[in-house]
């Protein structure tokens, strides 16, 4: 399947409720299982998983996504609009629920309302845009509900802590584009309840896991309140998508079954430190990052901790 800024996010929490859904009952409601999970070493600095949110084309959420995968449901379909260079319909992992046209017409009124020129989004990236929308608004509601937000009508105001939100794209955005999708998610904070100056927006190509490193980090040293959102979202549905896989000779045909599947998705975290978590959600599942040398010299210069790691991947798996 066409490589998506995901692997990251999806790994961390989608991998241990997949495990836990194999064995719970058809019926049983989702539970958040990440909380059963062996507890990582306390070594390592920890983030805590406040909420989570998916837009794949095999589920709504990380429970039916499990699901899918599990019964061998989670495969490519004949695109019913994407054809290759012959004229055949191609292979692709659609979401359904990609764009709306309400979501075109709510960023047109607000880019106009704020004097922003239209940001030649491709079509491509307005689908990934959709889902990443649709992460983002799920992920902000329980966002909204921190404890310091409002202030208390009879006590002294509180200052919730600067919510940060980041998102991973891929390279193709130019700084225009990137600004426009600040901007705009940036709005969102603020029509969910946050104040405008406690909120930025980071839309980097850069990895999440870049980003989930440094806010790990954060939180360790404890120098500022970290409560961030982390998303990533992007779609190759698309007519100019599937001429360059063509072109390339990159993509999945009869002939070529080792070649890409154009998808999409979406995958979004809430994440605190553990004074945020303390006072938001003090059962949150934690989240610790560690990393082994990727080369013989890096090696020479820091020993990884391969005991841990082998720990945490049991957890994990």
């Amino acid at each position: 399947m066409a490589a998506l800024p995901l692997g990251v996010l999806l790994v961390v929490w989608i991998g241990r409720r997949i495990a836990a859904g194999r064995s719970a009952p058809a019926s049983a409601p989702a539970l958040d299982t990440t909380a059963q999970a062996p507890a990582a070493p306390s070594s390592l600095p920890a983030l805590a998983m406040l909420a989570s949110s998916i837009r794949t084309p095999h589920g709504l959420a990380a429970s039916e996504l499990a699901q899918a995968i599990g019964a061998g449901k989670a495969r490519a379909a004949l695109d019913p609009e994407l054809v290759d260079e012959e004229g055949y319909p191609v292979f692709s992992a659609r979401a359904d629920a990609a764009v709306e046209d309400e979501i075109k017409d709510d960023i047109h009124t607000w880019r106009v309302g704020a004097a922003l020129e239209d940001p030649q989004w491709t079509p491509e990236q307005w689908r990934g845009v959709g889902l990443g929308w649709a992460v983002a608004k799920e992920l902000l509601l329980p966002a909204g509900g921190h404890p310091q937000l409002p202030a208390p009508p009879d006590g002294p105001a509180a200052t919730p802590p600067l919510l940060r939100i980041h998102a991973g794209l891929t390279p193709d955005w130019t700084e225009a584009q990137r600004a426009t999708l600040d901007a705009w998610l940036a709005t969102l904070a603020v029509r969910a309840g946050w104040p405008a100056q406690q909120v930025r927006v980071d839309s980097l190509p850069v990895p999440v896991s870049r980003t989930l490193v440094q806010l790990a980090a954060q939180s360790g040293m404890q120098s500022e309140p970290v409560f961030s959102m982390v998303l990533a979202f992007g779609s190759r549905i698309g007519e100019d998508q599937v001429e360059q896989l063509a072109m390339n000779g990159a993509l999945f045909t009869s002939a070529n079954q080792q070649g890409l599947v154009p998808g999409e998705a979406a995958a979004g975290l809430l994440l605190g430190d553990g004074v945020q978590a303390a006072l938001f959600n003090p059962g949150a599942p934690r989240l610790q990052l560690t990393s082994a040398a990727r080369s013989a010299e890096e090696a020479g210069r820091r020993k990884p901790d391969t005991a841990l790691l082998s720990r945490l991947a049991a957890a994990l798996l």
